[in-house]
Order: structure tokens, then sequence, then C-alpha cells
């Protein structure tokens, strides 16, 4: 029997009191998406293209006995005639088990009321469809991960590896249908507890059965053996929904490294139908009385050249600007360069994916946290994009990771001579897998480095804790951590540096020339160049240069210039805290961050 397929329009055969007996009987969707298309993926036009979703045999063993009676596709286009078929099948080569023809005359969902509902065995079964005409087939985001397959040329079958799923499902209808079903998705899992400290789990679970979800009981297997379990409440929450849960009861005795899984052990004080996709990835979690803190690294690349840069070192300021162990350094590259760009820089965008250069961006730690941040994290590179909740977030959690080695740093310098002295000590306090590849590195940055070409402003901008100079190599010096190390480096400053803006940063990294996501930060130090306050107490003319706005940490007497109309301080969120003017030409600022405008 031929179907003409309208989109967005529901087919269905069966008509008066079959149909409402129908209507009645319950029913779940077998589809991995979220059913918004998001994602249109190219195609040829002129050969059979298709996509299929696979459940394996022991999840198939949870439907035995129901009927699949509809499938439902987003369609990109109007399809050729009779091209577009539906099938179920065991295998995606040789006759499908079932398969129905119809054709689309346009694009949007479609709903194929199958000919004769389909009963399901138990057995693994692929589900899908395959049609001609059309130059892109539609995906929506995961709802939950599952194996997918698509023909995108007519020239057979490929796993899918893109981060969507098809839009795509099929409608299961009877009266064995789970009713207890979850599938636990992402979970955020520590690495490092202390000894008797709570641990703080972060879980995500879809509901894929007939019955709302009210309570989960989350179970910690420590080496393979459950160690513990607790009862969280998480709903109501409905089928094909997603929730949060958080756990903080589970503790670590002992010190030791362990590895870690969470899992789902019960919906609703219930067995779950099918487990294999209630249990997390396997974490190490180290376990100690102490650890010793740690400084955080941020490299954020900028440029001059790059229009959006300004509002991006904004949203870095209002996130992080005061925070105790940040440590600070701008590269002047990512979005070309600059005339403060410096040739390291441009080595760091190895960092980067290659196809994925760009700026604003910034890196913590040159650490990857896409097992705990995967949506912060697509490009698989420790390098991302500048949002203020990843800000915060992975600011975070590398305060939680400890050091690995301690550092200590002393910076003297001869005003004279401009000669620096920078003397660095340090030791291993934690085990590390590959000695032999760590490395030191020591940088010179300035603060507050004047241009008006900048884009994305209008007249003159302040760039951030720039890099200034290296004094080891550009991908550090090696150093032997299997005892305590030191290191002593002289420099001179050229006359134009300011010596009372700059920092001297070292931090100990490891080097893997061959993985970009095996160099992670051990640990940072920084101290200031210039024994000078750490607030500036007066306002000059090359601190605020007229009908410019600078970004600035103040502290103590503000001083309106000689030569200025008016001098406005805003906060960061940019509201007006002061204006000074003739007749009112100081006042004192607590400690904060500033936004300072000159007339």
């Amino acid at each position: 029997m031929r179907i003409n397929v309208f989109a967005g329009l529901i087919l269905a055969l069966s008509t008066g009191l079959s149909a409402a007996m129908a209507a009645d009987e319950p029913e779940l969707l077998l589809g991995n998406g979220k059913n918004k298309t998001v994602f249109s993926y190219q195609v040829s036009n002129t050969a059979m293209v298709g996509a299929a979703l696979y459940y394996p045999e022991r999840l198939m063993k949870v439907y035995e006995g129901c009927e699949i009676s509809a499938v439902s596709i987003d369609l990109g286009g109007a399809t050729d005639t009779d091209s577009m078929r539906v099938f179920i099948t065991s295998s995606l080569t040789g006759t499908p088990d079932y398969e129905q023809r119809c054709t689309s005359t346009k694009a949007g969902w479609a709903t194929i009321t199958l000919d004769t509902p389909y009963l399901i065995k138990g057995q693994a079964l692929y589900i899908g469809y395959e049609l001609k005409g059309v130059r892109f087939l539609r995906y929506s985001n995961v709802l939950h991960a599952g194996e997918e397959w698509v023909n995108k040329s007519g020239t057979g079958w490929q796993l899918f590896t893109q981060p969507y799923s098809a839009s795509l499902y099929a409608t299961v209808k009877g009266e064995a249908l789970p009713r207890q079903q979850v599938a636990l998705q992402h979970v955020r899992m520590p690495a490092y507890v202390k000894k008797g400290q709570p641990l703080n789990y972060i879980g995500q679970v879809v509901n894929l059965g007939l019955d709302d979800v009210e309570t989960l009981t989350v179970a910690l297997d420590v080496n393979g053996k459950e160690q513990q379990r607790t009862e969280v409440t998480i709903g109501p929450l409905p089928n094909r929904t997603q929730g949060t849960f958080e756990v903080n009861s589970f503790t670590m005795p002992e010190e030791g490294s362990y590895e870690v899984q969470l899992r789902i052990a019960e919906v609703n004080g219930k067995d779950d139908v099918y487990k294999d996709d209630n249990i997390s990835r396997t974490a190490s979690l180290l376990c100690k009385e102490q650890f010793l803190q740690r400084n955080v690294l941020m490299e954020v690349f900028s440029t001059e050249q790059c229009p959006n840069c300004p509002s991006g070192h904004q949203t870095i300021a209002s996130a992080l600007d005061g925070k105790p162990h940040l440590i600070e350094v701008e590269h002047h590259a990512g979005f070309y360069t600059d005339k403060f760009t410096m040739p390291e820089s441009v080595e760091y965008e190895w960092f980067y994916q290659p196809y994925n250069i760009h700026a604003p961006a910034v890196m913590f730690d040159r650490t990857n946290h896409i097992d705990n941040y995967p949506d912060y994290f697509a490009d698989s590179v420790a390098i991302t994009s500048v949002k203020s909740t990843l800000l915060t977030d992975i600011y975070q959690e590398e305060l939680n990771t400890p050091a690995y080695v301690s550092l200590e740093m002393k910076v003297d310098m001869d005003a004279a001579t401009r000669q620096l002295s920078i003397d660095i000590s340090g030791e291993k306090v934690l085990p590390i897998a590959d000695e032999d590849s760590v490395r030191i590195n020591v940088w010179l940055t300035e603060d507050s480095l004047y241009t008006e070409e900048q884009r994305g402003v209008s007249g003159g901008y302040y760039h951030r804790h720039s890099l200034r100079r290296c004094l080891t190599s550009t991908w550090g010096d090696k150093i032997d951590v299997s005892q305590p190390f030191s290191l002593h480096l002289t420099t001179e400053l050229p006359a134009n540096w300011r010596e009372e803006r700059m920092n001297a940063v070292a931090f100990v990294a490891c080097r893997d020339a061959e993985d970009k996501n095996n160099c992670r930060v051990l640990n940072a130090c920084q101290e200031r160049v210039a024994m000078m306050p750490l607030a500036i107490s007066d306002v000059q003319k090359e601190d605020a240069h007229p009908g410019t706005t600078r970004l600035c940490r103040l502290s103590g007497v503000l001083t309106l210039p000689a030569d200025a109309a008016t001098l406005r301080v805003y906060d960061t969120a940019g509201r007006l805290l002061y204006q000074l003017e003739a007749a009112h030409r100081q006042v004192v600022l607590p400690e904060g961050v500033y936004l300072l405008q000159m007339r």
C-alpha cells in the first residue's frame, strides 16, 4: 500500500472504536534526539541516503511483546516519488524485517503509521529511513546517547560520529512497556578529596520509562564494589525529560588511590529494567589527609585586531578579578597578531584545534576538562571560548585540584641598572606520571598596555597582563623533580617598560609534543617586579587618556588630573559610581575593579 505523507500530518489507518482503544494503550518513543532540529547534515540529493538508530538486544528484551506502530521523521525537503522508505531490521545489509515506502511533498515532521505494526521479539534492531531527492538530513541535540548510522552518499552505511542525533523516533505501544527506566548521562566527578571530607557528584539522567521519576537510589562503587548508597529526590520527572541530581553524602575513610563509578541502583525504590546505561564512566580518585593549594594559570588569547576581545576581557574581569589564586597572562595571538605579539604566543596556538583558531579564548592550566564539562570543551582541547559560567566553573575546578609541586619565587630589581634577578625553588609533593616530561617556564608580563588600535572600542584601550618576555625556552626548561629543584635567572628591562605594572610568572608543566592534552600545569606562582603598592592611588594623564575607558584595580585616593575636565568612575556592570570635576577633585575608593573614563 502506498501512503502520501505530508509534513507534520499524522497518518492513522485505524478509525472508530479500534482507534479509541489504541489511544488508551500505553506508548513510548524510541529515539535519541530531543526532536527539535538544530543541525542539517549535507548529503547527496541524487542518491538514496538515510539515517538509522541502533538498539542492542539487551535493551530490546525490555520491549519484547510490544509493537512499533509508527516512525516519525523531520524531513529536509520533498523526496522523489515513492523513494522514501522506513525500515525496521536486525541488519543494515540484506532484506529488512519490515519496510514501507511513501512520498514526502515538503519539508517538516512526518509520521508514517505502519501498515502492519511491527512486533518486537527481543532481538537487536535498526530503526531508520532512506530517501532520495533531499540535500540535507536533519539532526537534533542528543537526549541520550546511542549508536547511530548514516548513508550520506548512497555508497553504504557508516557510523555517525557528529555530536547530534537523527531527528527520528519510533512510537512503541504495549502493556509490557518499562515503567521504571532511566539513562544516566553526564556525571561531574571529583578527582581529589581529603580524608573524611564529602565528595560532590552532580549527575544528569533522562527518564525513558512510563512513570514519572520521583527518587533515585545512587550508589558509589569503589574498585568495582559498592561502598555506599543514598536516596535523592529528583522529580517529578516525566518521560523523555532530563533532570539533575547532586550527591554530597559520600566520603572516603582512608587515604589512597581509587577507581570510582557512580551508579543508579533504583528508580522510585524499584529496580530499573535496563541497567546497562545506569553507570558512569570510571574516574580516578586520590584521597589524602591534606593537599597543597595550587595557583591557577589562566592564559588568554586576544589581539588588537579582534573586535570581540574587549567585551571578552570585561567578562573575565567581572567573573574573576580579585580571585586570590588566579594568575592571568595575555597572549597576543589567536586572531592574527599585533605590535605586542611574542613569537612564543604564536607557538602556543598549537593548543587549539587547527580548524578553530579564534579569540577571545582562554586556557586554564593547559587542561582539557571535557570529562566533567563537555559543553565547554567541544573542540576536545584545553583552549575554549570565553563564557562567564565557564570562567567561574573551571577556575573552581582547577582550584580544587591540588598542586603537584611547590613553588617559591623571589624577585629583586636594581632600579639604577634595571637588572632583574629571579630565584625560583620547589619540590614534588604528589606523584607525577612522567617525571621526564616536566618543564619550568618563567615569563614577564605587563599590565595596562595602552593602544589606540584596538578594534571593537572607540578611542584607546588597555591590555591586561600581556606577555612581554620568556626567560626560559618556548616550552620551558627541563627540571629534575625527583629532588628539590632551583633556578636563577637575570634579565634587563627596557626603559619603556613600566616595572610597577609588571609581574614575573613561573609555572611547572608537563610537555608532550605529540599530545596537546598531556601538558597540564602542575603549579604556578607570581611575584611583582617592583615593590609598589598593589593599587593606583593617583590617576595621571598616561593612566587615563582623554576619551578612553580603562578597566583597572584601584584602592585609596583617586585624584582628577590637572588637565582633565571630568573623570567618571563606573563599576564593572557599567553603573556610574563617582564623577570627579573641578568642584569635586578627589574620592577615596575601596579596593576593587573600576572602569575609568576621562574627558
